[in-house]
């Protein structure tokens, strides 16, 4: 099992990341964050957020789409329907390996995205910028260190 990186994402852009392994081999930098703004529009207008997973290669890139409404947002509260396009989502994406333990990763994933909108408001997250989140970036790195690692790279740090 490993991870090769995991990102916090609002409005496309990462406010928070952490890379355990470069991606940049499979996929470039620039590359993922358009596949990876594809997807999250596609899941958030076509799909209803039910696609969470899908695989490149070797890979596969998980996604998980959290809601933030604030009490200023437009909601309808008869049909409790989001207009996402005025409330994007936050998002929380992973690269692992495609073998890798999906439940163990997403119930992380969860843990993290949840501590990430603890830790930052709602307003905070719309309209700072992204350079105010970095400081989550270790808490993302202890949250995913003990699965992020290949099995001979764990023997490595042991030795």
């Amino acid at each position: 099992m490993a991870i090769l990186e995991t990102a916090i994402l609002y409005k496309d852009k990462p406010l928070s990341e952490v890379q355990f392994y470069s991606s940049d081999e499979f996929l470039s930098h620039e590359t993922r964050n358009g596949l990876l703004s594809a997807v999250v529009n596609l899941v958030t207008t076509a799909f209803d957020d039910e696609i969470q997973n899908f695989s490149i290669g070797g890979y596969t890139i998980l996604v998980i789409l959290k809601d933030l409404i604030g009490d200023d947002d437009d909601v309808d509260e008869e049909n409790k329907v989001i207009d996402r396009k005025m409330n994007p989502p936050l998002g929380i994406y992973c690269i692992i390996d495609k073998d890798s333990n999906h439940k163990q990763i997403k119930k992380i994933m969860e843990e993290a995205i949840t501590q990430f909108i603890n830790r930052f408001s709602i307003y905070a997250i719309k309209n700072e910028k992204p350079k105010k989140f970095q400081k989550f970036n270790s808490r993302l790195e202890k949250l995913f260190q003990a699965l992020a690692l290949k099995h001979e790279d764990r023997f490595k740090s042991i030795f």
